[in-house]
């Protein structure tokens, strides 16, 4: 008995790995890191008329209301995501 629980955990861990990189709406190969460019999109922001007291951040995740494929609502996925976001923090 006590294999067949672990069996169906193992199985489970697969489908969740499975389903949850299906639904993902990431593009990894194009991903870039804030760091390497932060200092760049701080003066980009200024030269565009950003006010000079306010800097350029890692947002966290936010509550979104959006239309979801069915592959998200089975994986659960795509409830929250980063967007960029102005307010005095």
């Amino acid at each position: 008995m006590a294999f067949s629980v672990e069996v169906e955990e193992w199985v489970g861990s697969l489908w969740h790995r499975f389903i949850t990189r299906r639904a993902s709406p990431d593009f990894p190969e194009a991903r870039v890191e804030l760091a390497d460019v932060q200092r760049t999109l701080g003066l980009l922001f200024r030269a565009m008329g950003g006010g000079p007291g306010v800097g350029v951040a890692a947002a966290a995740g936010r509550d979104l209301l959006l239309r979801r494929n069915l592959l998200q609502q089975v994986a659960g996925t795509c409830r929250q995501l980063p967007v960029a976001w102005s307010d005095a923090s």
